[in-house]
C-alpha cells in the first residue's frame, strides 16, 4: 500500500481490515516520510503478517514482490493502470479521468466499492 511520500491515515482502516481479512495476504505498507503513521501501523496486531516501510527509492522492488497496489491517484496512474486490475484501480483512473468531479464520482461508485472490497476482503472471526 502507497499512498505518496507523506503517506495517508486512509491506510489505517485499509490495514486493519486487510491485515485481519480471512485471505492469506502479507501487507507492505510504505509510509513516506510520515513517521508517526509508520509508528501507528508498526504497532497493529493482525491475522496477516504486516511490513512497514518509511521512506524509500526501493519503490520498484516493493511493487516486484507485490500482486496489487493499494494506493491514491498521481501524475501517470492512468498510464500505469491501463489494465484493469480490480476495484482500486478503477476508482483511482475514475479520480484521475474525472479531475473536479472527483468526489461527485466516488459518492456514485462508493456503495460498489464498498461491496466489492467486503467480497474479497471479508473481516477474520
Amino acid at each position: 500500500m502507497l499512498f505518496g511520500g507523506q503517506g495517508s491515515n486512509v491506510m489505517l482502516p485499509i490495514a486493519e481490515r486487510l491485515g485481519n481479512s480471512a485471505l492469506d495476504l502479507q501487507l507492505i505498507l510504505i509510509c513516506g516520510r510520515n513517521e508517526k503513521l509508520k509508528k501507528r501501523l508498526a504497532r497493529f496486531r493482525t491475522r496477516n503478517r504486516i511490513f512497514v516501510e518509511g521512506f524509500t527509492k526501493q519503490i520498484p522492488f516493493y511493487m516486484h514482490l507485490s500482486d496489487f497496489l493499494i494506493g491514491k491517484p498521481g501524475p501517470g496512474i492512468c498510464q500505469f493502470f491501463a489494465v484493469p486490475m480490480g476495484g482500486q484501480t478503477y476508482l483511482s483512473i475514475r479520480f484521475f479521468l474525472f479531475g473536479d468531479n472527483a468526489a461527485a464520482t466516488v459518492a456514485d461508485v462508493q456503495p460498489e466499492w464498498s461491496r466489492w472490497f467486503t467480497e474479497r476482503f471479508p473481516m477474520g472471526g
